[in-house]
This record gives C-alpha cells, sequence and structure tokens, in this order.
C-alpha cells in the first residue's frame, strides 16, 4: 500500500484535490483570507514549481487552447489603465490572471496524472454535500420560523439571507450545488453500479433539497436545461431512458412539496417563479427580476458612455449605487461590453466560440472511445454555464474553470493519442 513513492505529481494532485474541496467554504469568516481562489495564487507558484522540476515527462498537448484566452486577458489588464476605478479593476484582473492559471494547473495535472479527473469528480460531490447538509440544517434553525409570516417578498428577502459561507452567496451556492448535479453526479451515476446509484442518488437528493431551499429559481431551472439538452444529444437508449426517470423524480419530489406544503414552504416555491412570470398581482414587485433590470440600465448606460474601451474590467457605472451588496451587471455579455467596450466583448465571444468549438469537437472525435460520455456531459454543462451566466457570474467562477481543464483534457487525448490507443486502456 505504501510503496508506492511520494512524487511531485502526487503533491500536486493532493493541491489540486484539497483547493476543490475547501472551494465552498471561502467565505467562513476564520479562512477567509487563506481559502479564497485568488488567494491561491501560492498553490500556483508551488505547483509550477512542482511541474518544472518534475523527472516525470510532462505532455501539454491541448494547451493551445488556453492561448486563444490570452488576448482577452491581456485587454482586461490594459483596461486598468483607464478604468474608472482603478482599484477595483486591479483587483478583478488579478482574480483572472490567478483563475487562467489554475485552469493551466489542473490541466497539466490531468494530463500528467491517471484518473485524476475521476478524484476531482469525487472531491466536487463529497464538498458539495457537506455544504448542503450544512445548509439544510442552518435553514431548518433559522429558516423554518421565517415561513411562518407568508410568502411575501420580505419573508424572501430574509430567507435568501441564510448563508453557510459560501463566497457569492445563495445563488453561486446553489448553482454550485445544480453543477455538482449535472456534471459529476451524472457522469459517476451512469458509469456506476446498482449500489453506487442509490448512494448516488441519496447525495443527489440532499443536493436538490439545498437548492430548493435556496429559492435560486436559475439553478432549479437550470438542471432542467441540462436534462432536456442532454437528452436530445444522448443516442443510449439507456440514458436516455435514465433522464427520463430522472425528469420523473424530480417532477415528483417538487409536486409533493406544492401538495403537501410543508412549513407553507411551497407557497414561497411557488411565488418565486410566479413572480418572474408576472402571473399574480401586478403591484408585487419581485426584487430578483426587477434588480436584474436596474442593473442592465445602468449597464447600458455605461455603453453609451464607454462605448469603444468600455470603463474598465471590474467598474460600474458611476451613477450606480450597490444594489443589494451586488458588484456586476449579472449578465456576462453586458458585463463584458460595458467594461472593456466592444473590442473586449469581441474578444470574449471569439474564445466563448472557441471553447464551444473544441468541446463539440472533442464529442466527435471521441464518440468510441471511453471518454464519449464525459465529452458529451462537459459540452452541455458548458451550454448550461452560458444560460445561467445570462442572469449571474462575473467569470471567476470554479464552475467554468472547472469545465475548461475537462475540455483542454478531451482535446489533449483525442489530438495526441490515437483512437486505437485510447481503446486498449482498461474501460470503465
Amino acid at each position: 500500500m505504501f510503496n508506492k513513492p511520494i512524487t511531485a505529481w502526487s503533491i500536486l494532485s493532493l493541491l489540486i484535490l484539497i483547493s476543490y474541496f475547501v472551494y465552498p467554504y471561502q467565505n467562513i469568516s476564520i479562512a477567509i483570507k487563506f481559502l479564497k481562489p485568488y488567494y491561491f495564487i501560492f498553490i500556483i507558484l508551488l505547483s509550477t514549481l512542482i511541474i518544472i522540476f518534475s523527472k516525470q515527462e510532462i505532455k501539454y498537448g491541448g494547451l493551445q487552447i488556453s492561448l486563444l484566452f490570452v488576448p482577452f486577458l491581456l485587454y482586461l489588464v490594459v483596461s486598468i489603465i483607464y478604468s474608472v476605478d482603478q482599484y477595483y479593476s486591479l483587483y478583478m484582473a488579478s482574480k483572472y490572471i490567478v483563475y487562467f492559471f489554475i485552469a493551466i494547473v489542473i490541466s497539466v495535472s490531468m494530463i500528467n496524472i491517471e484518473n485524476l479527473w475521476k478524484k476531482i469528480l469525487w472531491a466536487i460531490v463529497f464538498s458539495s454535500t457537506i455544504v448542503s447538509i450544512l445548509y439544510i440544517y442552518k435553514f431548518i434553525l433559522y429558516g423554518l420560523p421565517m415561513l411562518h409570516n407568508g410568502a411575501s417578498m420580505q419573508t424572501i428577502g430574509e430567507l435568501s439571507s441564510i448563508n453557510i459561507g459560501f463566497g457569492g452567496g445563495r445563488n453561486l451556492m446553489a448553482s454550485w450545488l445544480s453543477f455538482t448535479i449535472t456534471f459529476p453526479i451524472m457522469y459517476l451515476w451512469l458509469k456506476s453500479n446498482a449500489k453506487q446509484r442509490i448512494f448516488l442518488l441519496l447525495i443527489s437528493i440532499i443536493l436538490f433539497t439545498a437548492i430548493i431551499l435556496s429559492l435560486s429559481r436559475t439553478s432549479i431551472l437550470s438542471i432542467f436545461a441540462f436534462l432536456f439538452i442532454f437528452y436530445f444529444i444522448s443516442d443510449n437508449y439507456l440514458i436516455k431512458k435514465n433522464i427520463r426517470r430522472t425528469f420523473l423524480l424530480i417532477f415528483l419530489f417538487i409536486f409533493l412539496i406544492l401538495l403537501f406544503n410543508p412549513f407553507g414552504f411551497g407557497d414561497f416555491l411557488t411565488q418565486r417563479f410566479l413572480r418572474t412570470l408576472g402571473m399574480i398581482d401586478q403591484d408585487i414587485v419581485d426584487y430578483g427580476a426587477s434588480g436584474r433590470k436596474e442593473l442592465w440600465m445602468y449597464a447600458w448606460k455605461s455603453i453609451q458612455e464607454y462605448p469603444l474601451l468600455g470603463s474598465g474590467i471590474g467598474s460600474l457605472y458611476h451613477g450606480m449605487s450597490v444594489i443589494g451588496g451586488v458588484h456586476n451587471y449579472h449578465n456576462l455579455f453586458i458585463q463584458f461590453f460595458a467594461q472593456l467596450g466592444v473590442l473586449g466583448l469581441f474578444l470574449f465571444v471569439f474564445w466563448t466560440f472557441a471553447l464551444f468549438f473544441f468541446s463539440y469537437k472533442s464529442i466527435k472525435t471521441l464518440m468510441h472511445t471511453r471518454y464519449a460520455l464525459l465529452s458529451k456531459i462537459v459540452f452541455v454543462n458548458l451550454l448550461v454555464y452560458y444560460f445561467k451566466g445570462m442572469l449571474m457570474f462575473q467569470y471567476t467562477d470554479m464552475e467554468i474553470w472547472t469545465i475548461i481543464p475537462f475540455i483542454i483534457f478531451l482535446t489533449h487525448i483525442h489530438s495526441k493519442a490515437s483512437v486505437n490507443t485510447i481503446n486498449k486502456k482498461v474501460l470503465l
């Protein structure tokens, strides 16, 4: 068991797994200055040294994808010079640089460390499970007393304030949990035996319960969007059958909540969606929808004032008051248009199309290999991330910077290894 020597790559593997495990707890007061991803610069430096001094061969085919992000990265760094808020622009540019290099380190590591990508999937699952249990516990402790006041925007706002330390609040927490369901759990479920599936089903119920309690509409819709798209791009009967069952289980879960309305929570869930659709009293305002509308109005004003170069990465319109602690425009494309102008938006769209191109290409080239399922799940999660990105995110999220290394990894597989070599490997 302990005969295998500890290598530089095994140390790097451990660092990566630890980073995924602690990511959801980044805003716990005792750890805020140590666990946030943009403080992981020391991991980047250490990882770089490990890679440089490793005696093993470094394989990097597929990393050429990352070079397509460099023009955008350089442009947002230049935007610091003319930014209307240079301090915050420097802060945000640093985050983008750190996330970019973390993605490179993860990519190189997955290419060189056998089955590291599977370990990352499990690390995400276990970490998200702990987060979900903590959130459910805190909701029972503090949320249930709020439910007695009825389903009003005031009480919904109070419920939304419940947080267990996840950076960015309940919406980003719920998004990470939905990502856990649609990426690692989905893959592991379809590749597991009957006993493992029971275990993953229980974890999924815990995660989905936490998502429901968070009242995050975007995260709930993202799960449906993933299942819908994944169903139509899958050509395997058993996968389609499992997706249909998943749809039924989710609808049954939500139906039971609405039917029995435990603690009046069904009313809250109904109100959250009906308010958005405008199907109830027009005098009642939905803070989430109206808040985003206000943010986009400020973004448009910024675009009108700085159409060519933007106002600087991370900056906000100078007349905009901070809305509920929000520091971004809650739409990736509008955000980069306002902050980086026409050229910055073009570079971001170019990078986005490149990601979709290489991800889709992986599906085509790996369709008869053991990576076929993984490539499809990665592609659909990329689509779902950008769907969610139309309503939140700043592109400094571990969701996208997890998807990107997987795209690089899959590109390396089909660009550096022949299909015959892949097929000889042990099947999952």
